[in-house]
Parts: C-alpha cells; sequence; structure tokens
C-alpha cells in the first residue's frame, strides 16, 4: 500500500524516499534504471540503526535532496532526523543523528546504511500538542490546526561549493513553551565526503504574536539562504511568506525582510490536519527559489500556492550551453553541421568568447561567438566544424563547452549530448508487458511493446512468441510505427499458463531487411505461483528478523515477501533453532514446508505451529528462539518453506488466507543427506573474546568442526547488528577480528557455530 506521509530526493546514485510507517522507514529506487525506462527498477529498503522515535508524531526522516549540478566522487547518501530531549529519557540532550547510505545497485543486498553518527546543536523544543490535536488556534473558531512539531520540514536541500559542501535542516520549534511556533534552520558543512559539523544555526520567530510553522529552506549558487513559511495566530488568518540570508551577514541570522507571498482569507474548522508536504527548492539555474504551500481562500477551502522568489540577481559572468539543435539521431552524414544553444545566466552582457566543440572525448575545434548575448536571453551558434557521423548503429557523444574567461560558474558551461546514426530499417521488442506473474493464471494474453529503432516508418511486419520453447505463434503488425515511435501490440492467440510453474516467454520481430539484429527480441519468466497473501504489517506484525541455518534474513515490512533465493540447508531427523523478532508482540508464527512440492501447505507440513512472540504485549521489538524438527521420512530436494504470522490469534491452517494484522514470507528449504554429521558445539568446542581496546576485540571458536560457519553480532533486545560468513583460519579455530567502532557502548551478545543442528555458542561481552 502507499505509505504515509512520504518524502523524496533527488540523489547521484538514486531517488531516495522516506515514509512514516513500521519497520523500514527509509527507501532508495534506482535512479538510472528509471531514467532508462526499464521495466524492473530495484527498490531497496533500510532500517535505520539508533533511531529513536518520536511517540507524540509521525515519524518522518529527511534525507539529503541535491541542487545544483556539482558534488563530490562517490559521495554517499545522507539520512538525518532530530532527537528531542522532549521525547524519550534515552535522548539525554537535543542533537540531529545523520547516516551515510553506500548504494550497490549491481549486488543491491551489498548496498549498506551506516550506525549514525550524533551532532550536538543548541538546545531546542519540538514537542507541541499530541499529534492529531491541533496545536495553532485560528482567528473566530475553536479548531486548531496541527504546525507538525518533531520532524525534519521538507526538502533537507544540499548544495556542493568549491571549498565546501552546506546542507540546510529545517523544522518548527515552541519558542515560548504556549506552541508559539518559530523555524529553527541549521546549516551543516562538510568537505568532501567528511563529517558534518555545524557552521550556523538560529530561530526565525520574530517576537509579534504569530507563529511561524512547516519552514522549508534551501541555499542558492552563491551561498544564500532562502526560507518560506505559513505564518498566523488567533488573531491572524494563516498566510505564506518568505524571508532570508545573505552569505556575507553574521552567522545565524535571517536579515532579508520578510515578505508576504500571500495572506489567508478564510479559517479551517473540520479538521487539525494542515499544511503537511510544504517545499521549498531551487530551480536549475541556481537563484530562483520555489516554494509550495497551503492556505486558505476562505473558510475550510485550501489551495496550494506556488511562489518563486529570489535574494540576488545572480552572477555578473555566467554562460552555459543548454542544447545541441543540430544534429539529432537520424540518418547521419560525413559532413554534419553541429548547432547549438547558449544562455546568459549572468547579469553582464556578453560578446566575443571561445567555444569549444568535442566529439567521442577529443576536441575537434575552438571557435569564436562574435556576437552579443544579454543577460537572460538565448542565442544559437552554428561551428565552421563538420563532423563525421556516417557510421550506421554508432552512438557519438558530442560535447560543446563555453569558455569565458570571467566565468563565475564553470560546472554549467559544458552540455553533453549522445547521437545515434540510425539504421534505416530497424524494429524490436522493446518490452512484454504480460503476462506477469500471479497466482491463478490461465490462457494469458501476450502484450508486447514494439519499438521502431530506425529512421524509416514501419508497417506490415511479422512478430511472434514462444513459450517454453514451443512452436511460435505468428501474427503480422498492419499498424504503422514512425520513426523513434512505439506501439503496444496484443496477440490474439492467447497462452496457456494453466500449470503451477515457471514459463519462458519470447517475442520477437521479423522485419523484412532489419540492419540490427540485436534488438529484435525480448525475454521475460512468469510464473503461475501459488498464493502469496500480503498481510498489514506496517504497525510492526510479521517477522523482522528469520534465521535458520544459512538463512538470516533481516527484513522490513514486506506484507508477503518472497525470499526463495534464500537457502536453508537441512537434514532429514535434525533438530534446528530458528530465531525470529518481530516488532510487535502477540505474535502467533506457523512454518511448513512443502515437502511433496504440491505447492499446497498442508496441516502435516507442518515444522512449528502457532508458536506465541511476546503473548500479551503491543509495540516493541521482541526475539524468540525455537526447536524446530524436520521429520526423518521426508524425501531430499527442494521445496518452498513457508513462515506466516497472524496477531492476537492462530494462523490459519490455510496458508493462503488473509489476516488482517501480520505477513507471509517464502524461503527455499534444501533437505539433504549432510557428508559432514550432526555435532553440539557445547560439547566439544569453547568461545573466547578478547578485548584489544578502543572497540577492537578478537573472537576465537576452538573446535574440530571443519565446515562452514558464521558469527553474529546481537545487542540485548534481540536485534542483529552484524553476521558474516566464516571459514577456519587454522587447524583447531575459526578466528575472526571485530570492529565495534560504530557500535554505542554497552553489553552485547556474540554467537558462533556451524550450519547444522544446534550447532553454535554464544557469549556476552562488554563495548567500553
Amino acid at each position: 500500500s502507499f505509505p504515509d506521509y512520504p518524502h523524496y530526493s533527488i540523489w547521484p546514485d538514486g531517488y531516495y524516499l522516506t515514509a512514516n510507517k513500521g519497520g523500514n522507514i527509509f527507501y532508495v529506487l534506482e535512479r538510472e534504471a528509471i531514467l532508462a525506462g526499464e521495466a524492473d527498477p530495484q527498490i531497496i529498503g533500510f532500517d535505520t540503526p539508533g533511531l529513536i522515535r518520536n511517540n507524540n508524531t509521525v515519524t518522518s526522516a529527511a534525507t539529503a535532496n541535491l541542487t545544483g549540478i556539482v558534488y563530490p566522487s562517490d559521495v554517499p547518501g545522507y539520512l538525518i532526523y532530530l532527537q528531542d530531549d522532549g521525547w524519550s529519557n534515552a535522548i539525554t540532550e537535543d542533537h540531529l543523528k545523520v547516516w551515510e547510505i553506500e548504494m550497490d545497485w549491481d549486488t543491491a543486498s551489498n548496498s549498506t546504511i551506516s550506525n549514525p553518527v550524533e551532532i550536538p546543536v543548541d538546545p531546542f523544543d519540538s514537542v507541541f500538542a499530541p499529534f492529531g490535536t491541533g496545536d495553532l488556534r485560528q482567528p473566530g473558531t475553536g479548531q486548531k490546526i496541527d504546525m507538525i512539531g518533531g520532524i525534519i520540514s521538507y526538502a533537507a536541500n544540499y548544495r556542493s561549493f568549491d571549498a565546501h559542501n552546506s546542507w540546510l535542516i529545517t523544522f518548527n520549534v515552541d519558542v515560548d513553551g504556549n506552541d508559539t511556533a518559530g523555524v529553527r534552520w541549521i546549516e551543516l558543512r562538510n568537505t568532501g565526503t567528511g563529517a558534518w559539523s555545524v557552521h550556523q544555526q538560529g530561530t526565525y520567530a520574530p517576537d509579534d504574536g504569530l507563529s511561524r510553522f512547516m519552514g522549508s529552506g534551501a541555499i542558492d549558487a552563491q551561498g544564500n539562504i532562502g526560507l518560506a513559511f505559513n505564518f498566523g495566530s488567533s488573531d491572524t488568518q494563516v498566510g505564506i511568506a518568505y524571508t532570508g540570508r545573505f552569505e556575507s551577514d553574521p552567522l545565524g541570522e535571517m536579515t532579508h525582510t520578510e515578505t508576504t507571498i500571500v495572506d489567508g482569507a478564510g479559517v479551517q474548522t473540520n479538521t487539525n490536519r494542515f499544511g503537511d508536504y510544504s517545499h521549498l527548492t531551487m530551480d536549475p539555474y541556481g537563484f530562483t527559489f520555489w516554494h509550495t504551500a497551503e492556505y486558505f481562500t476562505s473558510n475550510n477551502s485550501w489551495v496550494s500556492r506556488i511562489a518563486s522568489f529570489r535574494l540576488s540577481d545572480g552572477f555578473e559572468n555566467d554562460l552555459s550551453v543548454t542544447s545541441f539543435i543540430s544534429p539529432q539521431d537520424g540518418i547521419l552524414t560525413d559532413d554534419e553541421t553541429v548547432e547549438i544553444s547558449i544562455i546568459n545566466l549572468g547579469t553582464n552582457a556578453q560578446s566575443n568568447f571561445p567555444i569549444e566543440l568535442w566529439l567521442d572525448g577529443n576536441l575537434m575545434a575552438t571557435e569564436t561567438y562574435s556576437g552579443t548575448i544579454n543577460s537572460t536571453e538565448t542565442a544559437n551558434y552554428t561551428f565552421t566544424q563538420k563532423l563525421d557521423l556516417s557510421t550506421p548503429g554508432q552512438t557519438y557523444t558530442l560535447e560543446a563547452k563555453v569558455l569565458l574567461p570571467t566565468d563565475q560558474f564553470i560546472a554549467n558551461d559544458p552540455y553533453i549530448q549522445d547521437v545515434k546514426h540510425l539504421f534505416n530499417k530497424d524494429v524490436g521488442v522493446e518490452d512484454i508487458t504480460s503476462p506477469t506473474s500471479a497466482n491463478g493464471l490461465t490462457d494469458e494474453t501476450v502484450t508486447i511493446t514494439i519499438e521502431n529503432f530506425g529512421a524509416d516508418a514501419q508497417s506490415n511486419f511479422s512478430v511472434q512468441y514462444t513459450v517454453n520453447g514451443g512452436a511460435p505463434v505468428v501474427e503480422t503488425v498492419t499498424d504503422v510505427i514512425d520513426p523513434g515511435g512505439s506501439l503496444v501490440y496484443s496477440f490474439t492467440q492467447t497462452a496457456d499458463l494453466s500449470e503451477l510453474g515457471f514459463y519462458d516467454i519470447v517475442a520477437s520481430t521479423d522485419l523484412d531487411g532489419d540492419q540490427l539484429a540485436d534488438n529484435d527480441s525480448a525475454t521475460i519468466q512468469v510464473e503461475n505461483a501459488i498464493c502469496a497473501p500480503s498481510l498489514d504489517c506496517s504497525f510492526g506484525d510479521g517477522l523482522q528478523l528469520f534465521s535458520i541455518a544459512d538463512i538470516n534474513n533481516a527484513s522490513g515490512c514486506e506484507g508477503y515477501g518472497d525470499f526463495r533465493d534464500q537457502v536453508a540447508n537441512l537434514a532429514p531427523g535434525s533438530t534446528y533453532p530458528l530465531t525470529l523478532t518481530t516488532g510487535y508482540g502477540d505474535q502467533y508464527v506457523t512454518v511448513w514446508i512443502d515437502f511433496n512440492d504440491d505447492n499446497v501447505f498442508t496441516d502435516d507440513e507442518r515444522i512449528l505451529e502457532d508458536f506465541i512472540i511476546a503473548p500479551g504485549s503491543t509495540g516493541g521489538t521482541y526475539t524468540e528462539t525455537v526447536d524446530v524438527t524436520i521429520p526423518d521420512s521426508v524425501d531430499v530436494g527442494t521445496y518452498r518453506m513457508r513462515a506466516k504470522t497472524n496477531w492476537q490469534a492462530g494462523v490459519p491452517s490455510d496458508s493462503c488466507e488473509t489476516t488482517q494484522y501480520g505477513e507471509t514470507d517464502d524461503y527455499t528449504a534444501n533437505i539433504e543427506v549432510l557428508s559432514t554429521p550432526d555435532f553440539l558445539l557445547a560439547s566439544n568446542s569453547t568461545l573466547t573474546i578478547k578485548d584489544e581496546d578502543n572497540k577492537q576485540f578478537e573472537v576465537v571458536l576452538n573446535t574440530t568442526y571443519d565446515g562452514p560457519a558464521y558469527i553474529a553480532i546481537y545487542n540485548l533486545n534481540g536485534q542483529q547488528l552484524k553476521f558474516k560468513n566464516i571459514v577456519k583460519s587454522n587447524f583447531n579455530s575459526y578466528i575472526v577480528k571485530l570492529n565495534m567502532s560504530q557500535i554505542a557502548t554497552g553489553v552485547y551478545i556474540v554467537r558462533v557455530g556451524g550450519k547444522s543442528g544446534n550447532s553454535y555458542l554464544t557469549k556476552k561481552f562488554v563495548v567500553k
């Protein structure tokens, strides 16, 4: 389901998203795949270690949002959340927490989120009235509206400069202990990808009886800060205004005269909710602030106002190439004319400046623009130098760059564009959009997207599909597809996918004279799957850890999670510890293994039935370990293993049944006769932990066992912090160097063991 209160940001390696929900509250979407129009972009969810939630309102962490076009190489993603000592005894002083995110889209499971770094700030009070009751009293009505305390306002805008990077954080604070609001703003700075520290901070709250709230800020290309917000009081209808400061102003002060964007003309009498998605950001050229916020045109009639403002006229000298007018994709020659568009973003007129032309990384020409371009005007320039782009099928990289000697912002000087010499005749299947994997497939329509990659319009050509390599279904496309165009085509003859299992579908075009066969076909695999019941786990219900044998899956809230790529190697007649973690108590858990491989989970295939985690408890993190036994009589083979939870009641015997709260996760169980017999580490092994100072430890497992093993670290709440597969270091021992430098001081549990039976030992240790 769509998450509550989502906030999005743009970052070089992804689109970042936070949401107010249980389990994972932070996600990254695969930006390059989305921009390329790929069919299945990845989305990765992260838990946030060390985050203390604000129970008085929504949980709304913020991610860095990139403004501008420059950033350090290898910059990680950043997540930030405020921590108010008024929320919890666990927070001893007001501060910000920052996490770093390293994405690996080639192997998404290698992506990581760091432990948080705390940044002390001046004391603040982000606690208003309880969320949902309202904070700001409006004129002439008893209805209050929410000012949304305890969250980082949207967006947390980031900009790189030559000598530093700036990250602007804003949130609402109570300035008088009586729910009068001001906007706390904090500029963090770092160098490159180094640690963040506070450069300046302040609270914008003129002493005029007005609350200022739902603030959002950004930094322009000269370092000036714009801050926009709502204002209102029991005497003033809610409106929208902005202020700001210049880079040279005294630190911590907003010096720009407050300017009203729009006055309110009504009040809200039917609900307390107000203005959740206020947002300020920058235009691409770096000087215009754009703000979106809510106000009332009459009673109970709210609208969004989009406003722009500037604090500076911009740079005096700033030219930018904005586009290639020609050439474009097509049938190209060995004598192509290159025409570009140039914009003057500075305040001074410019003339007689050099321009470079590059082809595939090679400088082809340096020429001079001899005309005059006035401020804000755009002009076109045609190079005298012609280009050879005559190879059919080749993609060329063109770059044009202005070289104004006095340019004050060189990052926008060049423009790069790929141009492809098309074939005349070239069509292919871009995508197979249906059928898709589901439960209960029957006779399914095969739908494809056909792309005309060539320069000539095409029609009356053959298309076909096959299922699992069978006889092709051949039909004719009679519609005309223009160059660069596409067509969604549905085959008249359906595909029989009624049997459970996987189907490989290959669709292709057959155009007479097609000049490039590489893009003719596309392939998908579709599964007619058994049921995949998705349950509501948004309050923490379900499983956040499922650990047995080789599987050690720390997950979030999926509703239904398909983890069949994770395999537990299990032996008939053996008993295994199964460790389970949930985020809400009174959780009943049942686990099946489909031993007869008929895609139906029956009562005699349950290896765990209605085990209860934290009976009678509500929200929290609870971990239990229970032994499960694989029957002696099962055949070796690979089977689906299903774990299903339900809140406050037993798990239905029908594994397909949907209950209101809980979760369903599927894994793979590989039943095999182990070549190495089971053993109990406790009977012949020892586990020692040596403190080597500075939060460094050496863990040694002495054992005669010589197979695959693992080490895992847990806190006293049962939350897994680290997990790693290990191999034997010498004849007698598994030796692991353990770095706990990113972990808070306290008592932790280390677990080391093999891959079968009760083959593990645990020991507590102290991180000082």
